[in-house]
């Protein structure tokens, strides 16, 4: 998925607008919590001053006489008369409902009619005597509590006191709501029967203090009440006027004028998001455009080789931007002279890895072929530098018909200086030997050699050995190189011995010979430090350990296999880390020329064991060789097992390889039958010539004999 690019612009366009919310946000938001409080403290304010009003109004002695009036005719009606009458559009005109009726049970005869209307108590048809006086004063408390909801801004304002059957319920002489019977001139008054407010505390004691504002809640409306009292020597007669207000009202009065407030800021806050834009471009983008468009025309030209001319950068302000512009471009400056000085010194680069490339081919080609046999020996070779040339070499020569030198060495440090110093010993070492009889000597002078003009302070592990194969003995001298192994059917051993000191350091070393005696077949097993101290991404080395482990799981096995298990094995040991030091392997062996192979069993199953048995122990022999004799072997074999009509057949095959032949001789107690007689050039299944035909095509020289107890078919290749 492809990823959007913003500009910088937008980013800062976009930074802009979040910081302008954001600051905007806690601006409006601290203002619109400020104006809340202020509406609702002047709500508050205005109600105090309300209820000061009405305190002042009742203060004089008419006032409190008309108020008390009004208390004692609600008083007397409400306590005296059973019936309380009331009127519901839901019930019949006239019809009445008594207390008593509804199981003395007051909240049954509120539910019943408080469904739409309060209780109405008439009193403009002559229901109290003396009505025009009690209208008068009904109509100044009303109008008293009306001019307090208007000055305070309450909901409503009311008067009631205390149910003298129960002091949690109120009974309302007044109310200022009760305004519209008023303006149609039927004057009324209403009282509730009140609610069950449980108050916190004893509202009689409160309330005797004339003057004292108390908050209480009725019907769950937020009120505010002051007691009016009418004798200061009887405190218990008074009436509390009550305002109702709710919050509500002064957060609606606020938010209707906060959607103007809204609109202006945005309008003041996209202006100041343009400006902080346009000024941001002019300042600061439009430079860093400048600085994107170079630097991407410089990249374009850095990935395209095309480092001729200078991308020069302008930029006229004096401030970061510019110092950047310089800056870039003096490192615009410092790339290209860099790309210069990297071209010149890749084509030195590419010369010099041309020269060491030739450098390494030359070291290779002055070691001897890493694959060599004869009828004597077989060995295997294997060298890999750590850089492409290096110190590490072998070398193998004859000095007569039956001494054979073997030489692995190692020379300290590694590159061009370990490689010509590598060439000088290698040729010391083996002129020195041909040159003298004694094999002691001869290490002595290639040492005394090596340590003049060796400005370098280089010097040589080395392992030489004269294996002198009549005997099937090597003398050997270690000149402070690893130590090999000698590998039999049965075991692996060190050769161990002493280590004398390195070639190339000291004048006039005394070099110890020591000898030791092998079989024929066991395999000499030399490599240099590169195979043991290769090391894994832990750190830990290859060791002797995993190196004798090989060896043991390969007893056996053809030197070329030895050799390519031990690379398996370091290879999967170190995984992918680098190699940092040159690795030789070398695996001998003495031919043992002769096998010799019995089998008393008349099946299919000896040629395949004989064919096997030829191709392991004379691995050495050339791969011509080897696939004709391995045919030979399959068509006699098979054309003796097929015709012979003998079933306690007995079978002897045994091999000779001397001078560049080799002999196979196949002798069996079967029935006397010359093959090469019957020798055709086309099939014939009955007689087998046209295989036998094939053998001798393939072979120098073939024979039969036969006597009594043994036919005998010698082939030689």
């Amino acid at each position: 998925m492809k990823k959007i690019k913003f500009p910088i612009l937008l980013k800062v366009i976009l930074a802009g607008i979040l910081a302008s919310f954001i600051a905007a946000g806690f601006s409006f938001g601290i203002s619109y919590n400020n104006q809340i409080q202020s509406e609702i403290n002047a709500l508050h304010t205005n109600i105090n001053h309300a209820f000061d009003n009405l305190a002042n109004y009742y203060g004089s002695e008419t006032n409190i006489t008309y108020l008390e009036a009004i208390k004692n005719h609600v008083r007397d009606g409400h306590d005296s008369d059973p019936y309380i009458r009331g009127y519901n559009r839901r019930v019949e005109e006239g019809e009445e409902l008594t207390l008593e009726e509804c199981s003395g049970n007051f909240e049954q005869f509120e539910n019943f009619y408080i469904m739409e209307d309060p209780y109405i108590y008439d009193v403009g048809f002559g229901f109290y005597p003396g009505k025009g006086e009690f209208q008068e004063k009904y109509v100044t408390l009303t109008n008293a509590l009306l001019t307090a909801k208007i000055t305070s801004g309450g909901i409503a304002s009311y008067a009631a006191f205390i149910d003298e059957n129960n002091s949690n319920r109120l009974v309302f002489i007044g109310d200022s709501r009760d305004t519209e019977n008023r303006i149609n001139k039927t004057y009324s008054f209403y009282y509730l029967a009140g609610s069950y407010y449980q108050f916190t505390n004893n509202v009689v004691n409160e309330g005797s203090q004339s003057g004292q504002i108390i908050d209480f809640v009725i019907n769950g409306k937020t009120t505010k009440a002051i007691p009016i009292v009418f004798d200061i020597s009887n405190p218990d007669e008074f009436v509390y006027v009550f305002i109702e207000y709710d919050n509500a009202t002064a957060i609606a009065s606020i938010n209707s004028k906060i959607h103007s407030e809204i609109i202006i800021l945005i309008i003041v806050t996209l202006a100041i998001i343009l400006m902080y834009a346009l000024l941001t471009y002019f300042l600061f983008v439009r430079n860093i455009n400048k600085l994107s468009k170079a630097s991407k025309e410089i990249k374009n030209k850095i990935e395209h080789n095309n480092l001729t001319e200078l991308t020069e950068i302008k930029i006229k302000s004096k401030d970061e931007i510019a110092n950047l512009a310089t800056s870039l471009n003096a490192l615009q400056t410092s790339v290209y002279q860099y790309a210069d000085l990297a071209k010149k010194e890749a084509k030195e680069k590419e010369k010099i890895n041309a020269e060491l490339e030739v450098a390494s081919k030359i070291q290779l080609e002055a070691l001897p072929n890493g694959q060599y046999f004869d009828q004597n020996v077989n060995l295997q070779a294997f060298i890999k530098t750590a850089k492409e040339v290096g110190g590490d070499f072998y070398d193998y020569f004859y000095i007569d018909e039956s001494h054979i030198v073997l030489l692995i060495a190692d020379v300290s440090g590694k590159g061009i200086p370990a490689a010509l110093y590598m060439m000088r010993s290698k040729a010391a070492i083996k002129n020195e030997i041909l040159s003298n009889s004694n094999f002691e000597e001869a290490i002595y002078k290639a040492n005394n050699s090596l340590v003049n003009n060796n400005y370098e302070n280089l010097f040589v592990t080395a392992f030489v050995g004269v294996i002198d194969l009549n005997k099937n003995e090597m003398s050997f001298i270690n000149c402070g190189h690893e130590k090999p192994y000698i590998i039999s059917k049965e075991e692996v051993n060190k050769l161990e011995g002493d280590s004398n000191f390195v070639l190339g350091e000291i004048n006039d070393y005394k070099y110890k010979v020591e000898k030791v005696s092998f079989n024929k077949g066991d395999v000499l097993f030399m490599f240099t430090d590169g195979l043991n101290e290769s090391i894994n991404k832990e750190k830990e080395e290859f060791g002797y350990s995993r190196i004798e482990e090989t060896l043991s799981k390969n007893k056996g096995a053809s030197l070329d296999n030895l050799i390519n298990a031990n690379k398996k094995a370091l290879i999967k040991f170190i995984d992918k880390e680098e190699q940092f030091d040159d690795i030789t392997m070398l695996a001998f062996s003495i031919n043992n020329n002769e096998l010799n192979l019995h089998f008393e069993k008349k099946n299919y199953e000896i040629i395949e064991e004989a064919t096997n048995e030829f191709f392991d122990h004379f691995s050495y022999l050339d791969e011509v060789i080897k696939s004709h004799v391995g045919i030979a072997i399959d068509e006699m074999l098979n054309n003796l097992i097929s015709y012979e009509k003998r079933e306690d057949l007995k079978i002897d095959v045994s091999f000779a390889y001397k001078n560049k032949e080799l002999k196979l001789i196949i002798t069996s107690n079967g029935s006397d039958f010359d093959p090469f007689k019957h020798a055709v050039t086309k099939e014939d299944e009955e007689l087998g010539g046209y295989g036998i035909s094939l053998v001798k095509n393939i072979s120098k020289k073939q024979s039969y004999k036969a006597s009594k107890e043994k036919k005998i078919i010698t082939i030689i290749f």
